[in-house]
């Protein structure tokens, strides 16, 4: 079950309890999931940036990937182009350290690269 319906079912039994409406039901789903995404995230970014575990943590997530059988595996790399285009795009003094923009600039060119109109 994916993490937006995981959280669509939850939203909906605490949602018909209190007398919510459908897009009540979705929003509240829809907010909780985003933010279990990012905390999630979150994780796999600090996994990274612990240096002597960098090739543990690709092997986990690669392991992930490929033993994910739930989706096809090309959702989830164009999902991850569009998240490589948006970071790539935003603006620089918002959210980057110094030490991240030649990775600002590479990640863009690798999703222009990779993405194609669909």
């Amino acid at each position: 079950m994916s993490l937006f319906t995981k959280h669509y079912y939850k939203a909906k039994e605490l949602g018909e309890k209190i007398g919510w409406t459908h897009e009540q039901i979705n929003e509240h789903a829809v907010t909780e999931a985003k933010e279990e995404l990012t905390n999630l995230m979150r994780e796999v970014v600090d996994a990274f940036n612990c240096t002597a575990y960098k090739t543990e943590a690709a092997a986990a997530i690669l392991d992930g990937i490929n033993t994910s059988h739930r989706q096809l595996q090309a959702e989830f790399w164009e999902g991850m182009i569009k998240v490589m285009d948006k970071y790539s795009q935003q603006d620089e003094h918002q959210f980057f350290d110094g030490r991240n923009a030649n990775y600002r600039e590479l990640i863009g060119r690798m999703a222009k690269v990779a993405y194609w109109p669909r």
